[in-house]
């Protein structure tokens, strides 16, 4: 082999071989700046025409951003979420995109115009962030202990395209008091708090970490809320532990969306929801949104996911200050 191979040579093989390109500059010595530039340029293109191909092919229709330093971010409905610790962003076929976009139909399709959010087991940021485009001048406040996820979720906010300086971070685990818990790692979305009310594990985790944890009540007050249009809380098993706070605050809070897994007892679900309709909350299910459930109702509904498929249901909530903002309309329609 000579000591230089011809640039014709080096373009064949970065068409044919793109991964192979930079071992191929090695080989060829000494090229010129222009040339090395012109090889990149073939190699960089048809790496990027393999993988639209692929996208096409497997109908994947959100963007990939692949940054300089080799991250990759899947773009849904305008917002950047980095795949790292994540398989799910990769999974949304078609226009489904980000949770957060049915969200924010439900709640305007409720007359709710979000002004105030809290997301609750923020992650990695997906819900809070399209909140953040969707209301540029809303307050949204995003807790999430994981420092994993934290960690995550901070490069996330820094990577949007739009001002994400209404978006605060709250660093702590919410539960039904103050103190430290411990906390999972390397379980991505699904990691948790490891003791429910009655200091007893929920998950097996071997590797945890902890954090500092508050209730959301102090939350709230500390961020200086008097009303909140919604409040988004998914925290793998630890829902219940909020009950006494949501309760406390369900004068000023006018939507919930929680999640009741399978990852605390029934009973401790169940005494949620019936704390949660006694306080004058109504439960809806994302399915039926028009179906104002009787605690009946939603109890099945939990019950029959729960037993037969192992899952749980994730349950709407509007409350009073909704409730008070019907009745309003309804007498001006008078």
């Amino acid at each position: 082999m000579t000591a230089r191979l011809s640039v014709a040579i080096l373009a064949r093989l970065a068409r044919c071989f793109p991964g192979t390109t930079a071992r191929a500059l090695k080989l060829a010595g000494r090229t010129t700046r222009r040339e090395t530039r012109y090889l990149r340029t073939i190699a960089l293109r048809e790496q990027s025409r393999r993988l639209a191909q692929v996208m096409a092919d497997l109908g994947f229709r959100q963007n990939v951003l692949v940054d300089a330093d080799g991250e990759v971010h899947v773009e849904s409905h305008g917002i950047l979420l980095n795949v790292k610790g994540t398989n799910r962003y990769f999974k949304g076929l078609g226009e489904s995109g980000n949770e957060g976009h049915k969200l924010g139909e439900f709640l305007e399709s409720h007359g709710i115009r979000t002004g105030t959010m809290l997301d609750i087991g923020a992650n990695f940021g997906e819900i809070a962030l399209y909140f953040a485009r969707r209301y540029p001048d809303a307050r949204i406040v995003a807790v999430e202990p994981a420092p994993e996820n934290l960690a995550i979720l901070k490069g996330n906010l820094g990577r949007q395209y739009f001002d994400t300086g209404h978006v605060q971070l709250v660093p702590e685990a919410v539960s039904a008091r103050r103190g430290h818990v411990t906390i999972t790692q390397g379980l991505g979305s699904e990691n948790s708090i490891v003791s429910n009310r009655d200091n007893t594990p929920l998950t097996s985790a071997t590797d945890g970490v902890e954090v500092p944890c508050t209730t959301l009540a102090e939350i709230v007050e500390r961020c200086g809320l008097a009303e909140i249009d919604f409040i988004k809380i998914d925290i793998e098993g630890a829902e219940p532990l909020l009950s006494e706070s949501l309760v406390k605050l369900a004068g000023c809070v006018r939507s919930l969306y929680i999640e009741f897994s399978s990852k605390n007892s029934e009973e401790s679900y169940l005494e949620l929801l019936r704390a949660l309709m006694d306080a004058g909350y109504r439960a809806f299910v994302m399915e039926n949104p028009d179906e104002d459930l009787s605690f009946a109702r939603a109890r099945d509904l939990y019950l029959a996911e729960r037993r037969d498929h192992g899952g749980g249901v994730n349950f709407w909530f509007l409350g009073t200050m909704q409730q008070q903002a019907v009745r309003s309309g309804d007498l001006q329609d008078r």
